[in-house]
């Protein structure tokens, strides 16, 4: 069953904390196999990671957009779009890095 999902901005949310719930909501929809508003959602939190400097969320949002490439069949964009994380992840050093580059191992 699918379930309408939506997310409206939050006035008093710390900062990163919209960039998230967009993730997880981008995250949703994939699961849900709606893989063109999991796209929105996280091309939406990338640029309001870029737009606030926070590194972890551009890496997160990365991430997703790569997850959502592979899952729509595209291996390039994922493989790219994961490499760009994993990247930022290393250079933040943040040890989702090391997940992220499990991933690119295991991309066909």
């Amino acid at each position: 069953m699918h379930y309408p999902i939506e997310v409206r901005p939050f006035e008093d949310a710390e900062e990163g904390c919209e960039v998230d719930i967009l993730n997880e909501v981008g995250t949703l929809h994939r699961q849900q196999g709606d893989l063109d508003r999991a796209t929105a959602y996280h091309r939406e939190a990338l640029d309001m990671a870029r737009e606030t400097d926070s590194s972890s969320g551009e890496a997160h949002a990365l991430a997703s957009l790569g997850r959502t490439a592979l899952a729509a069949g595209d291996v390039s964009g994922a493989r790219d779009l994961l490499g760009q994380s994993r990247r930022i992840f290393e250079q933040i050093g943040a040890a989702d890095a090391v997940d992220v580059a499990a991933e690119l191992t295991s991309l066909p």
